[in-house]
């Protein structure tokens, strides 16, 4: 599979209506096949499209923070069409949490109602034998997208109080992260320097939508604090 026409070993290639996806289960080995020019020329086509997906400038600061998404990941996949990339998902494979933690997601924005996420996903969720998602989000449109995954949700808006096993392993997830992070609610106050949307969208549930504009007291659109959200598969 190319990326603009550079050539990316990836470890699996699929197909899905116009769409390439490129995986690689075990990226640090794929970063090791790469020289620093192919590395970095897969983050810099990366870059603008995840700047646009969340609607802020290309700056060098957005740009090493979309770098350290890629790099530090343990699975990696990216979605192009026509050799131009349109989303990418990147996941920390947390072994002693038996925990697949999406680290990253990204979709042009053109193509956000399309189901790139869920390829994106789904494509790397079938590589795991994980027995629990988890991820941070201010977006409720990611909630609606962890119930396609997951038999078991939590916290979630029908049973938003979460068990003390529940609790001690979400302090785990979080243990090292920035902002206050409550493990009763699982919301994390300040987890981000700023809202990561211009204005948080809401889905087409509104329960879900009213939880999360209550918990991550959102005001005109944007917060900085976020949730940590989890499922069991």
């Amino acid at each position: 599979m190319k990326v603009n026409n550079k050539e990316i070993p990836w470890s699996h290639v699929s197909h899905y209506k116009n769409y390439s996806i490129g995986l690689c289960v075990s990226f640090h080995e794929l970063i090791s096949q790469l020289d620093e020019q192919t590395l970095e020329h897969l983050v810099g086509e990366i870059f603008p499209m995840a700047a646009r997906a969340f609607s802020i400038s290309q700056s060098s600061e957005f740009y090493e923070d979309v770098r350290e998404h890629i790099i530090v990941a343990d699975m990696l996949a990216v979605c192009s069409s026509n050799n131009q990339v349109i989303g990418f998902a990147s996941v920390r494979d947390m072994v002693e949490l038996d925990t697949f933690f999406l680290y990253g997601v990204a979709v042009e924005p053109t193509a956000q109602h399309l189901g790139v996420a869920s390829i994106l996903i789904s494509s790397l969720l079938e590589k795991s034998s994980r027995r629990r998602i988890a991820f941070t989000t201010q977006n409720p449109k990611m909630f609606c997208l962890l119930k396609k995954y997951a038999r078991k949700c939590f916290p979630s808006p029908d049973e938003q109080n979460v068990y003390h096993e529940e609790m001690v392993y979400g302090a785990k997830l979080m243990s090292k992260r920035h902002g206050e992070f409550d493990p009763s609610t699982f919301v994390s106050k300040n987890l981000y320097q700023n809202c990561l949307y211009p204005e948080i969208q809401p889905t087409a549930d509104a329960n879900v939508n009213q939880w999360f504009w209550r918990s991550l007291e959102i005001q005109d659109g944007r917060t900085r604090h976020g949730f940590l959200l989890c499922g069991e598969r």
